[in-house]
Parts: C-alpha cells; structure tokens; sequence
C-alpha cells in the first residue's frame, strides 16, 4: 500500500484532532475559513524563505535560458535571410526579436523583483507568529467576509479586515492587538454581538473547503516546507541549481559561438539603419 503524502497526513491529523470541539456545522465550518487562512498565509511565508535562499540562483538561470532563447531566434532570423540572398538589417532585426521577447523580459523583472522583496522581508519569531496566528483567530471568528455577511455590507468593516489581513501577512501582532480593539468598538457600536450562523447548504461549503486546503498544501509553495526545514535537502537544492546555471552557461556560450560563425561565415551582408 502506497505511503500517503506528508501533508495529506497533516491534514488528516488536523482534521482529527479538531473533531472533537466541533459541535455543528456551522463550527466546522468555521474552523475550515480560518484554517484556509492560516494555509494561504504560511505559504506566502515559505514562498518569501525559498525565495531568499534561491532567489539569486534561479533569477541567474532564467536570465541565461532568455538569453538563449534571444540567441536562438537571432541565428534563425539570420540563416533565414542568408538562405533566400537578403541582408541583414539590424536594426529591424534587434526590432522583432525584442518584441517577441518582450513578455520574457516582464517575467524576468518579476522574478528579480520578487527576489528582492524577499531579501528586504523580517523572518518572525516565534512569538510574533503564535501570538498574531492567536489574535487573527479571533478576529476572523467575528469579521471573516465568509462568516460574517454583515462584513461585506459594511465598507468599515471590510476596511478593518483589510488591514487586519496586511498586518496579519507581515506578523505584526501589536498592529493585531490595535485592530482588534477597533473591531470590538466597531461592533458594539452597530450593535452586533454575536456572528450570524444562519449559512445555507453549508455541507458543500465545507467540502469545497476541504478542497481547497487539501489543494493549497498539496502544491507549491506551501510544500517548500519540508525543503526549508532540512538544511541538508537545502543545500543539495543549492548544488542542484548551481550545476543547472552552469549547464545552460556552457549551452549559452555555444549558441554564441554558432552566431558568431554565422556572421563571419554564412554569406550574409548587414546593415544598420542610422535612426536621427
């Protein structure tokens, strides 16, 4: 019999031990939202620590697969004009093959920004991360739009579970703390006591959740987990990655080579298009 996956384990365990405090469907129901939370959250968390850890190495090896990509459509533009007898303007080429380009170039920019952002990014410790994951609980018991509709109606209140979300992603318990107070004076004041319960077909709401979390720990990046906790995992990814780099440099230098040959050797003519 095939060994279930670890986190399928985890979930399952989860699922198990808060059994026994649910009383209803409702109170399933709301664990999952939360719970779902909590998931989305932690996997930013580990995307931000991967990406401190490789960052670098894999922004390097996507800029050498684009420039290969770059090089490649060059010797083609190239051995297509040299094969029908035309020149080689360059300026026209430069012009095509960056604009085919142009989307690789978005997704580079993305990924060094991303990189940087992680880099500039405070780890939490851990009483900042036990003490905000405490407060948010809370907080999302009474406010959490699919729990309480009333927080959707209200741009106050969807306003207050837009920050309680920012300082939750950054662990910011004593901005938590703040807002919590505010989310209690806000209540009180439009008379709201207690969460409505009144959700209908909440079974396949459930299962949908179910779903959904079972499909956000199943996938990146929320199993970089297991990879940031083993240091030895991590510094074989590191070696894993640096021998990738350097592959796809030697394939780089080819590629160069082979451009380099086309130009002197192939026969064509090339012209620049001086542009006032």
């Amino acid at each position: 019999m095939a060994k279930k996956p670890e986190y399928l384990r985890r979930y399952e365990a989860m699922k198990k031990a808060n059994s026994g405090f649910l009383n209803s469907d409702y109170e399933e129901y709301e664990a999952l939202v939360i719970k779902k939370e909590q998931f989305l959250k932690d996997a930013g968390a580990y995307k931000i620590e991967y990406m401190k850890n490789f960052g670098e190495l894999l922004t390097k090896i996507l800029a050498s697969k684009f420039e290969c990509i770059r090089l490649k459509k060059t010797i083609s533009y190239c051995m297509t004009k040299i094969n029908v007898g035309e020149s080689i303007n360059m300026n026209e080429m430069e012009k095509e093959i960056d604009g085919e380009m142009k989307a690789y170039f978005v997704e580079l920019k993305d990924m060094m920004d991303e990189t940087e952002r992680a880099k500039r990014s405070k780890t939490a410790d851990d009483y900042s991360f036990e003490q905000s994951k405490k407060i948010f609980r809370r907080i999302a018991k009474r406010i959490h739009p699919d729990i309480n509709d009333k927080t959707a109606d209200s741009p106050e209140l969807l306003d207050l579970w837009n920050e309680v979300m920012n300082a939750y992603y950054v662990f910011d318990y004593e901005r938590l703390e703040e807002l919590e107070v505010r989310m209690n004076h806000m209540l009180k004041a439009m008379g709201i006591n207690a969460v409505p319960s009144s959700i209908d077909d909440l079974r396949t709401k459930i299962a949908r959740l179910e779903k959904q979390i079972n499909e956000i720990i199943g996938s990146e990046p929320y199993v970089y987990r297991e990879l940031l906790a083993d240091k030895k995992k991590m510094a074989q990814k590191k070696q894993e990655l640096r021998e990738e780099l350097e592959e796809i440099l030697i394939y780089q230098v080819n590629l160069e080579e082979k451009l380099q040959e086309l130009t002197m050797e192939g026969g064509g003519t090339f012209s620049w298009q001086i542009i006032l």
